[in-house]
């Protein structure tokens, strides 16, 4: 089945490059990664320990209330409502906001459900086995730990690794190099010394069934390729044909008439 294409809208160009994520998370403008990162780790203590709902509520009913009875106070005694009278104008702040980020939020909708389809059809068999297994290992470790405790765990380690990573590079990249080398000799070694000791095993086991393997051999019809296959047949196994010479007159073939054998005591007519 054919995947359709889906076309997704270039999101704008930002006028500025603070806003990039890989900045944000490599600590490269400490006083806005700093904030972003509080404000996240905040958020998350709060719906941990607090109930932002019952508390939303809370503080919903006492405004709505306080507001709703100064402006029929102020109406009643003065005639406008006291509300009415020192309120702002109104205005829509998230205009700006909703216009920058929007572009960013429907181009990431796109591109997952884009992305889902195709794994979920297998437009790629590769990417969908990955896929696959990826998810395997997030069933197994979501039945380990909970979601609270795998979010707060993958924040911290988005605000730290990069930086840590960007700060130490080429150390880091050092190191991975030499323990791939020790790996990949340790896993070498640990191949040949087991097949160093699995040699007088497979010694040792080969003479322990030469009886059984000898007996089986012998009573047993092996069967090949030429057995299973009919040999064709050969030309020369037909008779020959006989030779006639061009002189010689055919045959004269009897023709044998048959006549219908007559009844001595035919059958007498029925009278009417």
């Amino acid at each position: 089945m054919s995947v359709p294409q889906v076309k997704i809208p270039s999101a704008p160009a930002s006028s500025t490059g603070d806003g990039c994520p890989s900045k944000i998370l490599k600590w490269e403008n400490p006083q806005k990664t700093g904030k972003i990162f509080g404000l996240t780790i905040f958020s998350l203590l709060a719906v941990k320990y607090l109930n932002l709902l019952n508390i939303f509520f809370h503080f919903a009913f006492i405004s709505l209330f306080v507001s709703a009875a100064a402006e029929y106070l102020g109406k009643l005694i003065t005639g406008t409502g006291f509300v009415t009278h020192f309120r702002p104008a109104y205005s829509n702040k998230f205009t700006n906001i909703s216009s920058k980020v929007l572009p960013h939020v429907t181009l990431l909708i796109n591109l997952i459900e884009s992305e889902s389809q195709k794994l979920f059809y297998s437009a790629d068999v590769e990417k969908t086995l990955k896929a696959a297994g990826v998810s395997y290992l997030l069933y197994k470790i979501t039945s380990w730990f909970s979601l609270y405790t795998l979010v707060f765990t993958s924040v911290i380690g988005a605000f730290s690794v990069p930086a840590i990573y960007s700060r130490y590079q080429n150390e880091i990249d050092q190191g991975i190099v030499q323990y791939t080398k020790i790996a990949k000799q340790r896993a070498i070694d640990l191949q040949t010394a087991a097949s160093t000791k699995s040699k007088p095993l497979l010694a040792k086991a080969t003479q322990s069934f030469a009886p059984l393997t000898g007996f089986l051999n012998k009573n047993l019809p092996t069967r090949t390729a030429g057995s299973t296959v009919k040999s064709p047949v050969n030309p020369a196994s037909f008779p020959a044909a006989p030779k006639v010479s061009p002189d010689q007159k055919p045959l004269p073939v009897e023709r044998h008439e048959e006549t219908a054998p007559l009844l001595s005591n035919p059958a007498p007519a029925p009278a009417f």
